[in-house]
């Protein structure tokens, strides 16, 4: 995988195996990058991103932005206005991404690298377990919509996240001849079931055996939205709006409501 860094970049850091194997490969261009982490004080992701980064010698690197349910709530209209969407999952994921570019350009970054798509490439999510089970040939078949699907569930969002900071997203994992090269590998080598247990990611994990530790390498890491906290403090703002979780949609319907008080008409031409 080949990395083009300047002064001007930084790595979106959650302290996975994604976003470390990034972090180690650009250390070896700019010792000096910055990595820079999202989440609540007590959360998943803060813990793991301070972890990873002392593992691989990048603490001082380590740029970290402690959320608050108050902050959350001040960013949701931004994230709304700038994905055109109230759908809670491209909000609660949009909005870790939206604070990092934030965050960068305020110290005069003007690209971020992200992690985004090791797991469609290389068999990273919990369906990709099913697909597995079903024959090797789903799962490499199914690894193939992923990529092509990407874009237009994953990429337009982090994109447009990014961009309503002033920031360039780049996406190394999506580089043609890591695609590429991926695409060629046997999908039993993506996935494996070791003891009953499956390791997703296992040829990426391998290929970073020399980069980092064991302890990053094997964990399986948290959706972001769940990892940085965001999810919860949308499901305890949807419900001090006066939502019902109970009646479903509940966070929806948040968003819903506060794209109309905003007057984003775009919301309501759908």
């Amino acid at each position: 995988m080949e990395l083009r860094l300047t002064p001007v970049s930084g790595i979106a850091f959650s302290g996975g195996i994604d976003s470390t194997f990034l972090a180690a490969l650009a250390k070896r261009i700019d010792p000096y990058v910055s990595l820079y982490a999202v989440g609540l004080p007590d959360s998943h992701d803060i813990a793991q991103a301070e972890y990873a980064a002392e593992a691989i010698g990048m603490k001082r690197n380590l740029k970290t932005h402690f959320l608050s349910p108050e902050e959350i709530e001040a960013v949701v209209p931004e994230v709304i206005y700038a994905t055109e969407s109230t759908d809670p999952m491209k909000v609660a994921i949009g909005l870790p991404l939206h604070i990092v570019a934030k965050t960068a350009r305020e110290e005069g970054k003007r690209v971020i690298l992200t992690g985004q798509g090791a797991d469609e490439l290389f068999g990273g999510y919990s369906r990709h377990e099913g697909f597995f089970e079903q024959g090797v040939d789903v799962l490499d078949r199914e690894i193939y919509s992923d990529l092509e699907n990407i874009s237009a569930i994953n990429l337009e969002r982090d994109d447009m996240v990014a961009m309503a900071n002033s920031v360039e997203l780049r996406v190394p994992f999506l580089d043609k001849e890591v695609i590429k090269t991926g695409l060629a590998i046997n999908p039993e080598l993506k996935v494996r079931k070791k003891e009953g247990a499956y390791i997703r990611k296992y040829i990426l994990r391998t290929a970073a055996e020399d980069l980092l530790p064991p302890k990053i390498l094997w964990k399986e890491k948290k959706a972001v939205q769940y990892g940085t906290g965001v999810q919860k403090t949308l499901d305890r703002l949807a419900r001090d709006y006066g939502f019902s979780k109970k009646q479903g949609g509940h966070i929806e319907k948040y968003l819903s409501q506060i794209a109309s008080e905003k007057g984003f008409d775009f919301i309501n031409e759908r």
